[in-house]
């Protein structure tokens, strides 16, 4: 259903993540590894979603890599997810403040 929304539209960087969410998932480790390098490529690394961290940590995982870069990027994900949720405090209500901080997004993390 990715590679669908995908081809509909292909600036849906929402889509994009979860194709490489489940390539990650499928151990589909050298197709998810070029897409998240390609992604690093077209984003600035300083306005990094707390997607990309999370899915930067999940390859890291399943290539062996540092432990800690693993935990740095899990940390920097909920981190800059919890960050942006403190400055919508002093302007959403707390419907939407819940809803920004996407609970299934930190379920995964967790």
């Amino acid at each position: 259903e990715y590679q669908h929304a995908i081809r509909l539209d292909e600036t849906n960087i929402a889509a994009v993540y979860g194709m490489i969410h489940c390539q990650i998932l499928k151990k589909d480790i050298e197709n998810a590894a070029q897409q998240v390098e390609f992604l690093s490529l077209v984003q600035d690394s300083n306005h990094y979603s707390p997607e990309m961290f999370y899915i930067q940590a999940l390859l890291a995982l399943e290539k062996k890599e540092n432990v800690g870069k693993y935990n740095y990027l899990l940390k920097k994900s909920i981190d800059d997810r919890m960050k942006t949720s403190e400055y919508l405090q002093s302007s959403c209500d707390i419907f939407h403040e819940y809803t920004y901080l996407d609970p299934e997004f930190l379920i995964d993390v967790a």
